[in-house]
């Protein structure tokens, strides 16, 4: 499945800033994002998914910043992955409301 991309970076800092303005989703560390999440400021989804150097290619956290609003597209997206995943027979811890 081909996904449109309006940005990509490398570097997590970069990614990080991105996910805190609103503008996407991330794969970072927890450590990069620990201050965040306790904060409130961003969301973890899928947090069952544990994803190491081994299971890189396997994993896959879904980070966007959490607000009254979730634009439809990011509601999308977040529930065929989620539906993708189980259906693979994979592990989904879903975030705490």
């Amino acid at each position: 499945m081909n996904v449109p991309v309006r940005f990509m970076s490398n570097n997590g800092l970069v990614l990080l800033e991105m996910v805190r303005a609103g503008r996407g989703i991330a794969l970072l560390d927890e450590y990069t994002v620990a201050e965040d999440l306790a904060a409130g400021r961003l969301v973890e989804l899928l947090p069952d998914l544990q994803v190491t150097n081994t299971t890189f290619d396997e994993g896959i956290f879904v980070t966007y910043l959490q607000t009254p609003f979730v634009p439809a597209k990011l509601r999308l997206y977040v529930d065929f992955v989620v539906a993708h995943w189980e259906s693979a027979g994979r592990t989904i811890r879903q975030p705490s409301s």
